[in-house]
């Protein structure tokens, strides 16, 4: 059982903690996949019209480390008898203070590749510092920071959360505008999750992704073309296969990015507040159409669903990552409409959500337990690929300084799933962003711009007609 435990690290006692589910979940999945540590790299940077105050930009800096305890975690190994163990603490130091990079003189595509190299470095793991910020003079009279965070200290939301937090606390002093409030312990927040994990809830979550797996058989639907679960019933002469071996080693990857314009996304956030349905289920039908339309309109599917588990205040306001995943697993027949599609997601996400908390290494373990599938790489997976969704964040700040601002999502070019889409709105104006991280060695571009091409076009025919089936959505892209 987990537990708290008193260490000497460096002539300083430290509290050490163990890791919660979503760092386990990334950290013991990275060692098993990869040599490549930089695929958890987590870079991201806010950038802005004009100049900043970099001196009253520092000051902001470390007053959020200050306040942000899981901007301090560290890691540390702990050995007992012939037991290894990864734990956390957090450190009193905080990481240096971040240097001011003139990128003025170059093109806007060339800062942002020395922002993307900066998100492939190789953190020294252990008891050192796994974040650091830069300051930055970009082109056409911009200026903003970049943080590259490792990402057990932080998932997509905390970061966002982070950067916003300096933002606050630069434009209560440049601006006069009142302090944000402050944030909530990270250690409190781990004792609350040790709590559950002993608790008879945590072991009720378990079963119920155990259920799941023992009562579920979808069929992996490619996005590729030809199907790799084609190439793998041949390969391992099992024609009645209905999983595929393709879950491997992280290789070199790129991001596919496309943008809605504002109204379409505006159509699109009518659409479900008029129905009460939501964005993320939208989007997440748009992808069960591509993948039903490129698999012969297969109706038994899955993929994998990132999920930001924050309930609480002291969830939501204590960083940290507490990211989990879970397999969207599902028979919709083709006669079900659009809205009644996006709807039994909805329905189906705020009864996972009750039982969220398990880590989805059990739902892995589960799998090939009942599948007793080869454990060599490449493995088998039902799904795919991954999605997660990030809510916009609501954030009051001055007109001008939103008008002129900019979230940059850096990139690894490290890819562990062979396909991530990760779905979020531009701070400026709200529009949907749609970024597609692959794996370069598949060769898949092509593949992925017909699979977008039917993702976006079934939502806009839902959005135009509710009632349009899945059927009926189907025909029109096999007739073009």
């Amino acid at each position: 059982m987990a537990k708290i435990i008193e260490k000497e690290i460096n002539g300083v006692q430290r509290t050490c903690y163990p890791l919660n589910g979503g760092q386990k979940f990334l950290y013991y999945t990275c060692l098993a996949y990869t040599d490549r540590q930089e695929s958890l790299d987590l870079g991201i940077s806010m950038q802005f019209e004009g100049q900043m105050d970099f001196d009253a930009l520092k000051r902001a800096v470390k007053k959020a480390y200050e306040r942000n305890e899981c901007s301090r975690i560290r890691l540390t190994v702990h050995n007992e008898g012939e037991r290894r163990e990864v734990l956390q603490y957090i450190s009193d130091d905080e990481p240096e203070e971040p240097e001011i990079v003139d990128l003025s003189d170059k093109t806007p595509e060339e800062a942002r590749s020395v922002l993307d190299k900066w998100t492939q470095v190789v953190f020294d793991l252990f008891d050192k510092p796994l974040i650091f910020i830069k300051l930055l003079k970009l082109p056409n009279n911009r200026s903003g920071y970049y943080m590259n965070v490792y990402h057990l200290l932080m998932d997509a939301y905390s970061s966002q959360m982070f950067m916003y937090d300096i933002l606050d606390l630069y434009l209560a002093e440049t601006r006069g505008l009142p302090e944000p409030k402050p944030m909530r312990s990270y250690t409190e927040a781990l004792k609350k999750e040790m709590e559950y994990l002993a608790s008879p809830k945590a072991a009720e979550d378990i079963a119920y992704f155990k259920n799941e797996v023992d009562t579920t058989d979808p069929l992996f639907a490619d996005y590729l073309r030809p199907s790799r679960l084609i190439e793998c019933r041949e390969k391992e002469n099992n024609p009645k296969l209905r999983s595929a071996a393709v879950y491997g080693l992280v290789s070199d990857g790129e991001v596919f990015k496309n943008v809605w314009t504002v109204e379409e996304t505006e159509r699109l956030i009518e659409f479900t507040k008029k129905y009460h349905l939501t964005v993320p289920c939208a989007l997440m039908t748009g992808v069960r159409c591509a993948l039903s339309t490129l698999n012969n309109r297969q109706d038994n599917l899955s993929f994998r669903l990132m999920l930001n588990c924050r309930a609480s205040l002291l969830e939501k306001r204590s960083g940290g990552n507490v990211i989990n995943y879970v397999n969207a697993r599902h028979i919709i027949p083709e006669t079900t409409t659009f809205k009644d599609t996006v709807d039994i997601y909805g329905r189906w996400q705020k009864q996972m959500f009750k039982h969220a908390k398990a880590n989805y290494l059990y739902t892995i373990g589960f799998q090939r337990e009942k599948d007793k599938t080869p454990q060599t790489f490449p493995l088998h997976t039902y799904e795919p690929l991954g999605f997660s969704y990030w809510p916009p964040m609501e954030h009051k700040m001055p007109e001008d300084v939103k008008k002129g601002m900019e979230l940059v999502m850096c990139s690894t070019r490290a890819s562990q799933q062979n396909l991530y889409i990760t779905n979020y709105h531009r701070p400026k104006d709200g529009a949907l962003e749609i970024g597609m991280e692959y794996k370069v060695d598949e060769n898949p571009l092509e593949d992925l711009k017909v699979f977008y091409k039917i993702m976006k076009g079934s939502i806009m025919m839902g959005i135009e007609n509710p009632d349009i089936t899945l059927g009926e959505i189907f025909d029109k892209f096999e007739k073009r």
